[in-house]
């Protein structure tokens, strides 16, 4: 997600890369995955960069009960 510098929420969708190469994979409870990531640069200005996981078209994870990671950022 992308938030202002407070957290509120400014965009909830701002970058969803797959978890895997292969869309049809599910990822198993329990399993780890390593992927790169290339997070496209968010308008000048302070800003917030929350990391979730979603279940498509059902839930984003923080909502049961999972931890976001946010990561503070300026961009000039």
């Amino acid at each position: 997600h992308l938030r202002d510098s407070v957290g509120r929420t400014l965009n909830m969708f701002y970058f969803a890369p797959p978890l895997t190469s292969d869309k049809a994979r599910n990822v198993l409870p329990g399993e780890t995955v390593t992927l790169p990531v290339n997070v496209p640069a968010p308008p000048r200005g302070r800003h917030i960069l929350e990391f979730d996981l979603v279940r498509e078209s059902t839930d984003w994870f923080e909502m049961g009960g999972s931890k976001t990671v946010r990561i503070p950022v300026q961009v000039v």
